[in-house]
């Protein structure tokens, strides 16, 4: 059910110019959302430990916003502000590396 909450208000982001992707497969793990133009993905847990998938996209350079289910069920649009406002951070700190 966070998911699809989630994914619902994520839609809005492409106003802001972040397209999302759900689902998506990478290196043997599915990865929640994934959002390209930022090289950022979003993994909803109620686990408080980085995962496997976690430390893997971290380590190729992905930005990761981890949330839970339960943050998500609780304030969906605060949940997707804040996954864009990190779209926006890593977007800018991925131009700067871009010449």
């Amino acid at each position: 059910m966070a998911e699809r909450r989630l994914w619902s208000r994520l839609q809005v982001a492409r106003n802001e110019g972040f397209q999302f992707r759900r689902h998506l497969h990478f290196d043997g793990y599915v990865v929640d959302f994934f959002c390209a133009t930022a090289h950022l993905a979003v993994e909803l847990s109620n686990d408080g430990e980085d995962s496997p998938l976690t430390r893997l996209l971290k380590n190729k350079g992905y930005t990761v916003v981890r949330l839970s289910h339960d943050a998500v069920n609780e304030d969906p649009g605060r949940a997707a502000q804040s996954v864009v406002g990190a779209c926006k951070v890593a977007a800018d700190r991925s131009s700067l590396f871009k010449t």
